[in-house]
């Protein structure tokens, strides 16, 4: 599925790729639609409603649009995951329920612009060990302090990333160092100068999950 609001764009994807399309005609469909006069609204809709009510497991938003963001998040299935791949400026907001991302277990994620091969050596050099993304983490949070963490990124408050676990709905935003007396069990399972760890995560949710 592929849409625009301009039906001139959608039809150059036939042009450059009708060979390809053909080629998989037995194993995939193709469909392209415009919205033709009718509301946001209205038109997503029609786009969930060509699911069968099940939603898509993967949307890629290709406009610096945060309107058209918060409007695909309801044709998102189940586990889903949207790629925000066009560059919205930094600060930019959009309307999203978080019960959502917690209870479809939505995945949002976007490209830092780097190629295609920086991602797979980044990739590898984490799965080799080479890399530790935990070592990023500084913070962890339930769901009532995402909104909390998002000001705390943007206003630099954690030198790292707070990681929010939409499953635990009342844990404040806690430091990673002040687990020692928050969660000692946890702090226990921490890596070398208090890094986040894999059993510390799940000794994290043993504790607080219900």
């Amino acid at each position: 599925m592929a849409t625009d609001l301009v039906p001139e764009r959608l039809a150059v994807v036939e042009q450059k790729y009708g060979q390809l399309i053909e080629a998989k005609r037995d194993k995939i469909e193709v469909a392209l639609r415009t919205p033709q006069g009718k509301s946001g609204a209205d038109f997503n809709a029609d786009l969930f409603a060509m699911t069968g009510g099940e939603g898509y497991d993967d949307v890629v938003v290709l406009a610096p649009s945060a309107n058209v963001v918060a409007g695909a998040v309801s044709l998102m299935a189940q586990d889903g995951v949207m790629n925000i791949f066009a560059g919205l400026p930094r600060g930019t907001k959009a309307p999203i329920d978080l019960r959502l991302v917690a209870g479809k277990g939505l995945r949002f994620t976007g490209s830092s612009g780097s190629m295609i091969h920086d991602l797979r050596n980044t990739l590898d050099a984490a799965e080799s060990g080479q890399l530790d993304p935990n070592l990023s983490v500084v913070a962890v949070s339930g769901l009532n302090d995402a909104k909390k963490g998002i000001a705390a990124v943007m206003t630099q408050t954690y030198p790292g990333k707070i990681v929010v676990y939409p499953q635990i709905q009342d844990f404040p935003i806690t430091a990673l160092s002040d687990l020692k007396t928050v969660l000692p069990a946890v702090y226990e399972l921490l890596g070398p100068n208090e890094s986040w760890t894999v059993e510390a995560e799940r000794e994290f949710l043993r504790e607080l999950l219900p």
